[in-house]
């Protein structure tokens, strides 16, 4: 069943974190190293000076593109709970909406630079660098993919943009994100490909994924076969992880759950996407053969 208030995502903080289950496992070791290492440093955005800007810096470009509304576009990573104030806000927009999103920008922020990256036939990323803040990355996808793979078209998922408020404690806002669905869609393949651990915000936030409930009527999304494949491998890879990841605040995915996310991810790039560039290939090589490193020497 689905939750049909008012879409509210919130910062997570320690009184929340307090509520959870896991929280007497965890509490003992709430040093900032684990903090930072759990993803979850936002509930330190009361004591910590860095964070404490970083989310200043953070409300300030969500404030931004609660005013505009003449385009498509979703905040993206950071549903249901805002669980870590890193140094970017990622947004998915339609490529040709790009010139006048960053004209706005450029009215509203002074821009360091903008670097064009992850160029494919399919689509591309630009990160846009603001001056003067601590979190000062607008990174804009126009497609779901990393590292040169394509996966989701930005068409396929902007139709199930939905407003949501952002909610503070001084101030609010409302701006656009995906429904559930397409949101844990995103975080599970960010999990599974580009990344290769699970930490606690990730855990985290799934429960709350779950909590919350997903509409069926977007389940056409669950029908790729890398998605299909990389949701069985972290639901897999939760029960060999859990353990490390409520001790050490990460937890890198085992080999046997990665790589068959790898190699069906790499078969579509390859015979589907076309995209032929092998270089493409043996770096994902090297970044599988990095977190089977990772996790055999427990660096975590």
């Amino acid at each position: 069943m689905v939750n049909e208030d008012p879409y509210v995502i919130r910062l997570l903080t320690v009184d929340m974190l307090g509520n959870m289950p896991i929280y007497d496992v965890i509490s003992s070791r709430l040093t900032k190293s684990f903090i930072e290492r759990g993803n979850i440093n936002a509930i330190l955005a009361e004591t910590d000076r860095e964070v404490k800007e970083k989310l200043q810096n953070f409300k300030r470009i969500i404030g931004f593109l609660s005013e505009i509304k003449e385009m498509e576009f979703a905040v993206i990573k950071m549903q249901p709970i805002i669980t870590h104030l890193g140094h970017d806000i990622d947004v998915l927009m339609k490529p040709e909406d790009i010139k006048p999103f960053l004209q706005r920008v450029r009215e509203k922020f002074q821009i360091s630079h903008a670097e064009l990256h992850e160029f494919t036939r399919r689509g591309f990323k630009i990160t846009v660098y603001l001056s003067g803040m601590k979190l000062n990355q607008i990174e804009i996808y126009t497609y779901i993919g990393w590292y040169n793979y394509f996966f989701i078209p930005p068409e396929e998922l902007l139709k199930f943009h939905k407003n949501a408020i952002f909610a503070f404690d001084d101030v609010s806002f409302s701006t656009y994100v995906l429904s559930n669905i397409p949101a844990f869609i995103i975080d599970v393949l960010h999990i599974m490909f580009p990344n290769k651990y699970i930490s606690l915000g990730d855990f985290i936030k799934i429960l709350l994924y779950l909590r919350k409930g997903f509409d069926l009527r977007e389940r056409s999304l669950l029908g790729g076969k890398e998605i299909a494949v990389a949701i069985n491998c972290l639901v897999k890879s939760l029960e060999a992880c859990l353990k490390d990841i409520l001790f050490f605040g990460r937890c890198y995915i085992p080999p046997q759950y990665s790589l068959p996310v790898s190699i069906v991810s790499t078969f579509k790039n390859f015979f589907v996407n076309k995209e032929l560039d092998p270089d493409i290939y043996w770096k994902e090589l090297r970044r599988i053969l990095n977190a089977t490193w990772r996790r055999l020497t427990k660096t975590i």
